[in-house]
C-alpha cells in the first residue's frame, strides 16, 4: 500500500498560471497577489514553521522579523504560547549577538517572501501585456498602484511602460478618494489601522514605564507630529496612514483632512505619470493641465518622505545627545533602548556603547528568565500554577528586540480589528 504524501516541508507557491490569474479580481494585482501570499506564508509560520530548527535558525540571523510582520504574527489567534518559545530562542540569540560584539546579518525572512512574490507577479503581468488581449482585459481591471507601476519602469520596457502610465492617468483623472488612494498608495493596508491607534496612544513626554525604548518613543512622537498636519511627499506607507479614518478603522469615507493630504500627494505622481507617457484623452490632458499649473516646474517627484525623515532625525538626534552626555559612563544609568539601537552602537561610539550594552544584556536575561518561566508553567504538569508577570513576556521580548514593533510605545495587546478580518491562523 502507497504511502501518504508527506507534508510539505515550506510554504507552497500561489498558483499563478498567467497574467489572466492577477486580473481577475478587484484591486492592484500585485498588491492581491503579495497579500495573499504573505497570508499563506504567515499562516504557515504559525501552523508548522515555528517549530521547525531550520526555521528558528534562519529567524536568528535577522533576529526575528520587521515592525510589520511581528505584528501579524503577534495578533494572530494562539500568538502568546507560539510566540513565547520564539522569542526565547530569538533572546538566545541576541545575548550571543550582545557578547560577541556583532549584529543580526540577514534581512526579515517575511519581507523576502513578500518581495519575491511582487518580483514573480509582476513579471507575469509584464510578460502578459505584450498580448493585446491582455490589454483589453488591463482596461476593464483596477490596474497597477503606483508603486508598482514604478517597480514596472524598470522592467517593463519603453513602451509597456508608457502604455501603463497612461492608463494610470486615466484612472487617476476620474478616481473617487478611496479609489486614488489605492492607485497612489496601494490596496489598503490592514497594518496602518494598527500603526495609527499605537501612534494615538504613545504619551505627550518621557517614557513612565519599562519596555519603552527612549530614541523608538522619540521618532514616533515626531513621526505623529510630521503626519497631524497636511505634508506632501509622503511616502505609500506614511499616505494610508495620513488617510486613514481612525473612528471608523479605515473603512469610511475619507475625512475633509485626508482628502487634503491626498491632493497634496496626488501631484509629484501626476508629473511623473505625465513624464513617462503622452497624455492620451481628455481626462488625461485635463489633469495635465492641472498637474502644470499647479507646479508649473514639473521638477524631480522623488525625495524623503517628510515623516520618515523627522522619525530618523528625531531618534539620531536623541542617541546623539545622550552619547555626549556620557562623559563618565560607569555613573550614567543605563537608558531604556531596544535591542535594534545597541547593537549599531559599537562600532560608532564605543565609549558609550558599554552602558548601553549591559543595560541590553541585563534587559535580556530577565526577560529569557520570564519566558523560561512561562514555557515552564505551560506544560500540563504544571498547568495548575499561579500565573503571573511571566505569561507577557513575549510581548516585552518583542518590544525589546525592536521598539517599532508597539510603535515606540508600552508593549500590550495588538488585536484590535474585528474578528472577519485578521489575517493569519483562524
Amino acid at each position: 500500500m502507497p504511502s501518504a504524501t508527506p507534508l510539505p516541508r515550506g510554504p507552497s507557491r500561489l498558483a499563478l498560471f498567467g497574467a489572466e490569474d492577477l486580473l481577475c479580481a478587484t484591486g492592484c494585482p500585485v498588491c492581491r497577489y503579495v497579500a495573499e501570499a504573505r497570508d499563506r506564508y504567515l499562516g504557515w509560520f504559525a501552523l508548522e514553521a515555528h517549530a521547525e530548527a531550520s526555521t528558528i535558525t534562519r529567524l536568528c540571523r535577522s533576529l526575528g522579523f520587521c515592525p510589520a510582520h511581528s505584528r501579524e504574527l503577534l495578533g494572530q489567534p494562539g500568538a502568546e504560547g507560539r510566540m513565547t518559545a520564539v522569542y526565547r530562542d530569538l533572546l538566545r540569540a541576541a545575548a550571543g549577538y550582545l557578547a560577541a560584539g556583532t549584529a543580526p546579518p540577514a534581512p526579515c525572512p517575511a519581507c523576502e517572501h513578500d518581495a519575491e512574490a511582487a518580483h514573480r507577479s509582476l513579471d507575469t503581468l509584464l510578460t502578459g501585456l505584450r498580448e493585446d488581449e491582455l490589454r483589453d482585459r488591463y482596461r476593464d481591471a483596477d490596474g497597477l498602484c503606483l508603486p508598482h507601476l514604478r517597480a514596472a519602469a524598470s522592467r517593463g520596457g519603453r513602451p509597456l511602460t508608457a502604455w501603463l502610465a497612461g492608463e494610470t492617468i486615466a484612472r487617476l483623472a476620474g478616481a473617487d478618494a478611496p479609489r486614488a488612494l489605492a492607485l497612489l498608495a496601494g490596496d489598503r493596508d490592514p497594518d496602518a489601522d494598527v500603526r495609527v491607534r499605537l501612534r494615538a496612544a504613545l504619551p505627550a513626554g518621557p517614557p513612565r514605564s519599562a519596555g519603552v525604548c527612549e530614541p523608538c518613543l522619540a521618532a514616533a512622537l515626531a513621526e505623529r507630529a510630521a503626519l497631524a498636519r497636511p505634508r506632501s511627499g509622503l511616502c505609500p506607507a506614511h499616505l494610508q496612514e495620513a488617510c486613514t479614518a481612525v473612528d471608523g478603522g479605515g473603512h469610511g469615507p475619507l475625512s475633509s483632512a485626508a482628502a487634503q493630504v491626498l491632493t497634496l500627494n496626488s501631484e509629484r505622481p501626476a508629473s511623473w505619470l505625465i513624464r513617462t507617457a503622452e497624455p492620451v484623452g481628455l481626462a488625461a490632458a485635463t489633469l495635465a493641465r492641472v498637474v502644470r499649473r499647479r507646479d508649473p516646474g514639473r521638477g524631480a517627484d522623488t525625495g524623503p518622505c517628510p515623516a520618515c525623515r523627522a522619525a530618523s532625525t528625531a531618534a539620531a538626534g536623541w542617541l546623539g545627545a545622550w552619547s555626549a552626555g556620557t562623559d563618565a559612563v560607569a555613573a550614567v544609568p543605563p537608558p531604556r533602548l531596544c535591542l535594534r539601537h545597541v547593537m549599531p552602537l559599537r562600532p560608532r561610539d564605543p565609549r558609550a556603547a558599554g552602558t548601553a550594552v549591559r543595560g541590553a544584556a541585563a534587559a535580556t536575561a530577565t526577560i529569557l528568565e520570564e519566558l523560561e518561566e512561562a514555557i515552564r508553567k505551560r506544560a500540563w504538569a504544571n498547568r495548575s500554577e499561579p500565573r503571573g508577570r511571566e505569561m507577557t513576556a513575549w510581548r516585552r521580548a518583542a518590544a525589546l528586540i525592536d521598539g517599532r514593533v508597539y510603535g515606540g510605545g508600552r508593549p500590550g495587546p495588538l488585536d484590535w480589528r474585528p474578528a472577519g478580518e485578521r489575517r493569519g491562523v483562524k
